[in-house]
Protein backbone atom coordinates (compact mmCIF):
# COMPACT_ATOMS: atom_id res chain seq x y z
CA UNK A 1 0.00 0.00 0.00
CA UNK A 2 1.19 3.63 -0.69
CA UNK A 3 1.83 5.95 1.62
CA UNK A 4 -1.47 7.69 3.28
CA UNK A 5 -1.94 11.39 1.88
CA UNK A 6 -2.90 13.25 4.95
CA UNK A 7 -4.78 16.81 3.96
CA UNK A 8 -5.77 18.04 7.19
CA UNK A 9 -6.70 21.72 5.62
CA UNK A 10 -8.03 20.86 2.54
CA UNK A 11 -11.82 19.30 2.39
CA UNK A 12 -12.30 15.82 0.04
CA UNK A 13 -15.00 15.51 -1.84
CA UNK A 14 -16.27 12.71 -3.72
CA UNK A 15 -17.69 12.97 -7.28
CA UNK A 16 -16.86 15.43 -9.57
CA UNK A 17 -20.25 16.22 -10.65
CA UNK A 18 -22.08 19.17 -10.87
CA UNK A 19 -22.90 19.33 -6.90
CA UNK A 20 -19.02 18.38 -6.13
CA UNK A 21 -17.05 20.57 -9.02
CA UNK A 22 -19.90 24.12 -7.99
CA UNK A 23 -18.31 23.26 -4.38
CA UNK A 24 -14.89 23.01 -4.80
CA UNK A 25 -14.77 25.83 -6.95
CA UNK A 26 -16.68 28.04 -4.90
CA UNK A 27 -14.24 27.15 -1.72
CA UNK A 28 -11.15 27.85 -4.19
CA UNK A 29 -12.57 31.38 -5.21
CA UNK A 30 -12.52 31.83 -1.38
CA UNK A 31 -8.72 30.48 -1.29
CA UNK A 32 -10.01 26.86 0.31
CA UNK A 33 -8.09 23.83 -0.83
CA UNK A 34 -9.72 20.74 -2.04
CA UNK A 35 -8.74 17.40 -3.14
CA UNK A 36 -12.02 16.13 -5.51
CA UNK A 37 -11.95 12.19 -5.97
CA UNK A 38 -13.69 10.95 -9.31
CA UNK A 39 -14.33 7.00 -9.57
CA UNK A 40 -14.94 7.93 -13.64
CA UNK A 41 -11.49 7.84 -15.70
CA UNK A 42 -12.74 10.77 -17.79
CA UNK A 43 -15.05 13.22 -17.50
CA UNK A 44 -18.90 11.88 -18.53
CA UNK A 45 -20.42 13.01 -21.27
CA UNK A 46 -23.98 11.01 -20.83
CA UNK A 47 -26.90 12.63 -19.91
CA UNK A 48 -29.86 14.88 -20.75
CA UNK A 49 -30.46 18.23 -21.03
CA UNK A 50 -30.35 20.42 -17.84
CA UNK A 51 -32.60 23.41 -16.96
CA UNK A 52 -31.27 26.27 -14.92
CA UNK A 53 -33.40 28.64 -12.63
CA UNK A 54 -32.07 32.20 -11.87
CA UNK A 55 -30.71 30.63 -8.50
CA UNK A 56 -28.67 28.45 -10.16
CA UNK A 57 -27.59 30.98 -12.72
CA UNK A 58 -27.36 33.39 -9.87
CA UNK A 59 -24.82 31.46 -8.09
CA UNK A 60 -22.83 30.55 -11.50
CA UNK A 61 -22.46 34.29 -11.89
CA UNK A 62 -20.57 34.82 -8.59
CA UNK A 63 -18.56 32.02 -9.21
CA UNK A 64 -17.35 33.75 -13.02
CA UNK A 65 -18.85 30.43 -14.54
CA UNK A 66 -21.76 32.31 -16.61
CA UNK A 67 -20.25 33.58 -19.29
CA UNK A 68 -18.74 30.64 -20.16
CA UNK A 69 -21.98 28.58 -19.59
CA UNK A 70 -23.95 31.50 -22.21
CA UNK A 71 -21.41 29.89 -24.89
CA UNK A 72 -23.74 26.91 -25.02
CA UNK A 73 -26.62 27.38 -23.21
CA UNK A 74 -29.79 28.58 -24.45
CA UNK A 75 -32.42 31.40 -23.26
CA UNK A 76 -36.09 30.02 -23.97
CA UNK A 77 -38.29 32.84 -24.57
CA UNK A 78 -40.83 30.52 -23.07
CA UNK A 79 -42.97 27.43 -22.19
CA UNK A 80 -45.38 26.19 -23.99
CA UNK A 81 -47.82 23.80 -22.49
CA UNK A 82 -49.75 21.62 -24.54
CA UNK A 83 -52.39 18.54 -24.80
CA UNK A 84 -51.01 15.48 -25.93
CA UNK A 85 -54.08 14.00 -28.03
CA UNK A 86 -55.13 17.66 -29.41
CA UNK A 87 -51.99 19.73 -29.48
CA UNK A 88 -53.61 22.39 -28.29
CA UNK A 89 -51.59 25.03 -26.00
CA UNK A 90 -52.96 24.99 -22.65
CA UNK A 91 -50.73 28.31 -21.46
CA UNK A 92 -47.64 30.04 -22.63
CA UNK A 93 -45.69 30.98 -19.76
CA UNK A 94 -43.14 33.39 -19.60
CA UNK A 95 -39.27 32.93 -19.70
CA UNK A 96 -36.61 34.91 -21.58
CA UNK A 97 -36.51 38.67 -20.96
CA UNK A 98 -39.25 38.29 -18.56
CA UNK A 99 -37.26 36.17 -16.30
CA UNK A 100 -34.06 38.11 -16.11
CA UNK A 101 -36.30 41.49 -15.34
CA UNK A 102 -37.94 39.48 -12.47
CA UNK A 103 -35.40 38.30 -10.88
CA UNK A 104 -32.25 39.71 -12.61
CA UNK A 105 -30.38 36.54 -13.70
CA UNK A 106 -31.66 33.90 -16.85
CA UNK A 107 -33.12 30.87 -17.16
CA UNK A 108 -30.99 28.74 -19.32
CA UNK A 109 -31.41 25.32 -20.86
CA UNK A 110 -28.14 23.13 -21.42
CA UNK A 111 -27.10 19.87 -22.38
CA UNK A 112 -25.47 18.41 -19.00
CA UNK A 113 -22.26 17.40 -20.29
CA UNK A 114 -22.07 21.27 -21.51
CA UNK A 115 -22.33 21.97 -18.17
CA UNK A 116 -20.06 19.90 -16.56
CA UNK A 117 -17.40 20.59 -19.39
CA UNK A 118 -17.91 24.10 -18.39
CA UNK A 119 -17.27 23.52 -14.63
CA UNK A 120 -14.41 20.99 -14.91
CA UNK A 121 -12.36 23.75 -17.10
CA UNK A 122 -12.67 26.44 -14.65
CA UNK A 123 -11.86 23.89 -11.99
CA UNK A 124 -8.90 23.26 -13.72
CA UNK A 125 -7.60 26.84 -13.89
CA UNK A 126 -7.85 26.41 -10.23
CA UNK A 127 -4.49 26.01 -8.17
CA UNK A 128 -6.83 25.02 -5.23
CA UNK A 129 -8.10 22.24 -6.54
CA UNK A 130 -6.24 19.00 -6.58
CA UNK A 131 -9.15 16.77 -9.39
CA UNK A 132 -8.12 12.81 -9.50
CA UNK A 133 -9.69 11.26 -11.97
CA UNK A 134 -10.11 7.56 -11.98
CA UNK A 135 -10.11 7.09 -8.19
CA UNK A 136 -12.29 5.11 -7.08
CA UNK A 137 -12.61 4.29 -3.56
CA UNK A 138 -12.78 1.19 -1.92
CA UNK A 139 -13.37 1.40 1.32
CA UNK A 140 -14.33 4.46 4.27
CA UNK A 141 -13.12 4.66 7.70
CA UNK A 142 -13.75 7.59 10.21
CA UNK A 143 -10.90 7.40 12.71
CA UNK A 144 -10.71 9.48 15.46
CA UNK A 145 -8.47 8.17 17.83
CA UNK A 146 -4.64 7.77 15.52
CA UNK A 147 -4.99 11.45 14.71
CA UNK A 148 -4.49 14.42 16.61
CA UNK A 149 -7.18 16.68 15.56
CA UNK A 150 -9.93 17.39 17.37
CA UNK A 151 -12.46 17.16 14.85
CA UNK A 152 -11.31 13.36 14.10
CA UNK A 153 -10.43 12.29 10.30
CA UNK A 154 -11.79 10.11 7.60
CA UNK A 155 -9.61 7.71 5.52
CA UNK A 156 -10.58 6.89 1.98
CA UNK A 157 -8.82 3.58 0.99
CA UNK A 158 -8.79 4.30 -3.06
CA UNK A 159 -8.53 1.31 -5.35
CA UNK A 160 -4.55 2.22 -6.48
CA UNK A 161 -3.78 1.02 -2.94
CA UNK A 162 -3.52 4.92 -1.56
CA UNK A 163 -5.26 6.12 1.32
CA UNK A 164 -6.51 9.33 1.69
CA UNK A 165 -7.52 11.32 4.73
CA UNK A 166 -8.96 14.31 5.84
CA UNK A 167 -11.18 15.70 8.79
CA UNK A 168 -14.03 16.95 6.44
CA UNK A 169 -15.49 14.62 3.58
CA UNK A 170 -18.36 15.66 1.38
CA UNK A 171 -20.37 12.81 -0.92
CA UNK A 172 -21.34 14.21 -3.78
CA UNK A 173 -21.34 11.51 -5.65
CA UNK A 174 -25.24 11.08 -6.80
CA UNK A 175 -28.34 9.09 -5.85
CA UNK A 176 -26.46 5.72 -5.68
CA UNK A 177 -23.72 7.41 -3.47
CA UNK A 178 -21.35 5.21 -2.17
CA UNK A 179 -20.09 7.29 0.42
CA UNK A 180 -24.36 7.27 1.75
CA UNK A 181 -23.40 3.65 2.06
CA UNK A 182 -20.75 4.57 4.99
CA UNK A 183 -22.94 5.74 7.15
CA UNK A 184 -23.58 3.09 9.96
CA UNK A 185 -26.90 5.01 11.98
CA UNK A 186 -28.11 6.94 8.86
CA UNK A 187 -29.68 4.31 6.02
CA UNK A 188 -32.78 4.83 3.72
CA UNK A 189 -33.32 2.51 0.98
CA UNK A 190 -33.83 4.33 -2.18
CA UNK A 191 -37.62 4.53 -3.33
CA UNK A 192 -38.45 3.97 -6.70
CA UNK A 193 -41.40 6.24 -7.45
CA UNK A 194 -43.15 3.81 -10.50
CA UNK A 195 -41.80 6.20 -12.95
CA UNK A 196 -39.01 6.01 -15.36
CA UNK A 197 -37.62 9.41 -17.85
CA UNK A 198 -36.61 8.44 -21.30
CA UNK A 199 -34.07 11.11 -23.10
CA UNK A 200 -33.27 11.72 -26.68
CA UNK A 201 -31.29 13.88 -28.47
CA UNK A 202 -31.90 15.43 -32.47
CA UNK A 203 -31.19 18.25 -34.66
CA UNK A 204 -33.07 21.41 -34.41
CA UNK A 205 -33.38 21.77 -37.85
CA UNK A 206 -35.07 18.19 -38.38
CA UNK A 207 -37.75 19.64 -36.53
CA UNK A 208 -41.19 20.38 -38.80
CA UNK A 209 -40.43 24.56 -38.71
CA UNK A 210 -43.38 24.99 -36.60
CA UNK A 211 -41.46 23.98 -33.49
CA UNK A 212 -37.88 25.41 -34.35
CA UNK A 213 -38.56 28.11 -31.68
CA UNK A 214 -36.32 29.09 -28.98
CA UNK A 215 -39.33 27.58 -26.46
CA UNK A 216 -39.62 24.52 -23.77
CA UNK A 217 -42.15 22.52 -24.71
CA UNK A 218 -44.72 20.07 -22.73
CA UNK A 219 -47.53 17.74 -23.62
CA UNK A 220 -49.47 16.15 -20.70
CA UNK A 221 -50.76 13.24 -21.12
CA UNK A 222 -53.12 10.89 -18.54
CA UNK A 223 -49.99 9.06 -16.59
CA UNK A 224 -47.25 10.26 -18.62
CA UNK A 225 -45.51 13.48 -20.11
CA UNK A 226 -43.43 14.74 -22.78
CA UNK A 227 -40.81 17.55 -22.43
CA UNK A 228 -38.65 19.17 -25.68
CA UNK A 229 -36.37 21.98 -25.49
CA UNK A 230 -33.09 23.47 -27.53
CA UNK A 231 -29.53 23.07 -25.95
CA UNK A 232 -26.38 23.58 -27.73
CA UNK A 233 -27.10 26.87 -28.48
CA UNK A 234 -30.25 26.01 -30.46
CA UNK A 235 -28.15 23.56 -32.48
CA UNK A 236 -29.57 19.91 -31.01
CA UNK A 237 -32.72 19.55 -29.10
CA UNK A 238 -33.49 17.70 -26.00
CA UNK A 239 -36.35 14.95 -25.53
CA UNK A 240 -37.60 13.92 -22.54
CA UNK A 241 -40.23 11.59 -21.83
CA UNK A 242 -41.89 10.50 -17.85
CA UNK A 243 -43.67 7.39 -18.40
CA UNK A 244 -45.74 5.09 -15.78
CA UNK A 245 -43.20 1.93 -15.04
CA UNK A 246 -43.44 -1.53 -13.05
CA UNK A 247 -40.06 -2.30 -12.80
CA UNK A 248 -37.14 -0.21 -11.30
CA UNK A 249 -33.58 0.07 -13.69
CA UNK A 250 -30.39 1.29 -11.85
CA UNK A 251 -28.21 3.22 -13.46
CA UNK A 252 -28.23 6.51 -15.79
CA UNK A 253 -28.37 4.84 -19.62
CA UNK A 254 -30.44 1.56 -20.09
CA UNK A 255 -31.06 1.83 -24.40
CA UNK A 256 -35.23 1.75 -24.63
CA UNK A 257 -37.05 0.77 -27.62
CA UNK A 258 -39.08 3.93 -29.03
CA UNK A 259 -42.03 1.90 -29.47
CA UNK A 260 -42.44 0.84 -26.04
CA UNK A 261 -42.09 4.85 -25.32
CA UNK A 262 -45.24 5.60 -27.48
CA UNK A 263 -46.98 2.73 -26.32
CA UNK A 264 -47.59 4.44 -23.14
CA UNK A 265 -49.79 7.57 -24.64
CA UNK A 266 -53.26 6.18 -25.60
CA UNK A 267 -53.96 8.91 -28.10
CA UNK A 268 -51.13 11.20 -29.59
CA UNK A 269 -51.23 13.90 -31.44
CA UNK A 270 -49.55 13.17 -35.22
CA UNK A 271 -47.53 16.06 -34.80
CA UNK A 272 -45.80 14.82 -31.36
CA UNK A 273 -45.53 11.50 -32.33
CA UNK A 274 -43.87 13.00 -35.62
CA UNK A 275 -41.28 14.82 -33.77
CA UNK A 276 -40.47 11.59 -31.21
CA UNK A 277 -40.04 9.57 -33.96
CA UNK A 278 -37.29 11.40 -35.72
CA UNK A 279 -35.48 10.49 -32.01
CA UNK A 280 -33.76 6.83 -33.25
CA UNK A 281 -31.76 6.17 -30.03
CA UNK A 282 -33.56 6.43 -26.43
CA UNK A 283 -31.63 6.27 -22.87
CA UNK A 284 -34.10 5.36 -19.79
CA UNK A 285 -33.83 5.70 -16.19
CA UNK A 286 -35.72 5.28 -13.12
CA UNK A 287 -37.29 8.10 -11.23
CA UNK A 288 -36.44 7.86 -7.32
CA UNK A 289 -38.41 9.38 -4.61
CA UNK A 290 -37.01 8.17 -1.09
CA UNK A 291 -37.52 8.94 2.56
CA UNK A 292 -35.78 11.66 3.66
CA UNK A 293 -32.66 10.57 5.46
CA UNK A 294 -32.77 11.21 9.13
CA UNK A 295 -29.58 13.50 8.51
CA UNK A 296 -27.13 14.44 5.83
CA UNK A 297 -24.28 13.93 7.51
CA UNK A 298 -22.33 11.64 10.11
CA UNK A 299 -19.52 12.42 12.10
CA UNK A 300 -16.66 14.11 9.66
CA UNK A 301 -18.97 13.03 6.52
CA UNK A 302 -21.69 14.91 5.65
CA UNK A 303 -23.54 14.50 1.69
CA UNK A 304 -25.20 16.73 -0.53
CA UNK A 305 -27.03 16.98 -3.59
CA UNK A 306 -28.42 13.86 -4.95
CA UNK A 307 -26.78 11.72 -2.67
CA UNK A 308 -28.67 13.85 0.46
CA UNK A 309 -32.12 14.10 -1.16
CA UNK A 310 -32.97 13.06 -4.46
CA UNK A 311 -35.93 15.56 -6.53
CA UNK A 312 -38.13 14.20 -8.56
CA UNK A 313 -37.97 16.34 -11.78
CA UNK A 314 -41.24 17.97 -12.32
CA UNK A 315 -40.05 21.71 -11.11
CA UNK A 316 -36.52 21.00 -12.68
CA UNK A 317 -35.16 21.82 -10.02
CA UNK A 318 -32.99 18.92 -9.00
CA UNK A 319 -29.88 20.58 -10.39
CA UNK A 320 -30.16 23.47 -9.10
CA UNK A 321 -30.55 22.27 -5.56
CA UNK A 322 -27.49 20.66 -5.74
CA UNK A 323 -25.86 23.61 -7.19
CA UNK A 324 -27.28 25.50 -4.17
CA UNK A 325 -26.10 22.65 -1.64
CA UNK A 326 -22.38 23.29 -3.41
CA UNK A 327 -22.18 26.58 -2.67
CA UNK A 328 -23.77 27.04 0.41
CA UNK A 329 -21.18 24.74 1.82
CA UNK A 330 -18.35 26.04 0.21
CA UNK A 331 -19.35 29.63 1.48
CA UNK A 332 -19.71 28.28 5.20
CA UNK A 333 -16.30 26.35 5.10
CA UNK A 334 -14.67 28.96 3.98
CA UNK A 335 -15.94 31.28 6.53
CA UNK A 336 -15.85 28.43 9.33
CA UNK A 337 -12.63 26.11 8.66
CA UNK A 338 -12.77 22.25 8.25
CA UNK A 339 -14.60 21.57 11.38
CA UNK A 340 -17.67 19.00 11.28
CA UNK A 341 -19.27 19.66 14.36
CA UNK A 342 -19.69 23.37 13.45
CA UNK A 343 -20.53 23.45 9.63
CA UNK A 344 -22.45 20.72 9.24
CA UNK A 345 -25.29 21.73 11.97
CA UNK A 346 -25.49 24.52 10.00
CA UNK A 347 -25.44 23.74 6.56
CA UNK A 348 -28.26 21.59 7.17
CA UNK A 349 -30.59 23.85 8.97
CA UNK A 350 -29.97 26.21 6.78
CA UNK A 351 -30.60 23.71 3.39
CA UNK A 352 -33.64 20.92 4.33
CA UNK A 353 -36.61 23.22 4.44
CA UNK A 354 -36.15 24.51 1.30
CA UNK A 355 -35.18 21.25 0.10
CA UNK A 356 -38.09 19.78 1.79
CA UNK A 357 -40.13 22.43 -0.27
CA UNK A 358 -38.95 21.91 -3.19
CA UNK A 359 -39.49 18.02 -3.25
CA UNK A 360 -42.57 18.61 -1.96
CA UNK A 361 -43.19 20.85 -4.85
CA UNK A 362 -41.90 18.53 -7.75
CA UNK A 363 -44.32 16.07 -6.38
CA UNK A 364 -47.71 18.03 -6.68
CA UNK A 365 -46.32 19.39 -9.86
CA UNK A 366 -45.87 15.74 -11.23
CA UNK A 367 -49.62 15.21 -9.85
CA UNK A 368 -50.86 17.67 -11.55
CA UNK A 369 -49.02 17.09 -15.20
CA UNK A 370 -50.07 13.50 -15.13
CA UNK A 371 -54.08 14.01 -14.22
CA UNK A 372 -56.40 12.06 -16.42
CA UNK A 373 -60.10 12.82 -16.83
CA UNK A 374 -61.92 15.70 -15.12
CA UNK A 375 -59.25 16.62 -13.44
CA UNK A 376 -57.27 17.00 -16.58
CA UNK A 377 -59.98 19.14 -17.89
CA UNK A 378 -60.43 20.96 -14.71
CA UNK A 379 -56.19 21.62 -14.10
CA UNK A 380 -56.33 23.10 -17.90
CA UNK A 381 -59.76 25.08 -17.24
CA UNK A 382 -57.47 26.89 -14.40
CA UNK A 383 -54.02 27.20 -16.42
CA UNK A 384 -55.91 28.83 -19.37
CA UNK A 385 -57.70 30.92 -16.79
CA UNK A 386 -55.16 32.69 -14.74
CA UNK A 387 -52.73 34.93 -16.35
CA UNK A 388 -49.57 32.90 -17.47
CA UNK A 389 -47.17 36.00 -15.58
CA UNK A 390 -49.35 35.05 -12.13
CA UNK A 391 -48.62 31.28 -12.61
CA UNK A 392 -44.87 32.34 -12.79
CA UNK A 393 -45.22 34.16 -9.88
CA UNK A 394 -46.62 31.70 -6.99
CA UNK A 395 -42.45 30.07 -7.79
CA UNK A 396 -40.81 33.39 -6.83
CA UNK A 397 -39.65 31.34 -3.71
CA UNK A 398 -37.43 29.32 -5.73
CA UNK A 399 -35.86 31.90 -8.08
CA UNK A 400 -35.19 34.62 -5.50
CA UNK A 401 -33.09 32.77 -3.12
CA UNK A 402 -30.01 34.14 -2.38
CA UNK A 403 -27.21 32.94 -0.06
CA UNK A 404 -27.80 34.56 3.26
CA UNK A 405 -25.05 34.02 5.60
CA UNK A 406 -26.27 33.01 8.67
CA UNK A 407 -26.25 34.60 11.77
CA UNK A 408 -26.47 31.44 14.13
CA UNK A 409 -22.39 30.75 13.59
Amino acid sequence: MQSDTDHFDHTVIAGAGIAGLTLAITLARHGVRSTVLETLLTPNETGAGIQLGPNATRIFHDLGILDTLKLDAVAPESIVVANCKSNRTIVELPLGDWMLQRYDAPYLVIHRADLQAALLHHALELDEIDLRFGNKVCRISQDCGRFKHKSGITKFILKNGVSVSSPLVVGSDGIWSSTRKSFRLNQVDLSYSGMSASRSIIKSADLPEKFQRLATHVWLAPNAHIVMYPVRRGVDVAFVVVTQDSQPKKGWGDTIDQRIILKAFNELHHDVAEILQLAGHWKQWSLLDTKPLPSWYEKQIVLIGDAAHPILPFMAQGGAMAIEDGYVLGRLIAQLGTNPSQIFPVFEKMRRNRIECVQDASRKNGQIYHMKGFMAKGRDFVMRSVPPSFLMKKYDWIYNWRYTPTADI
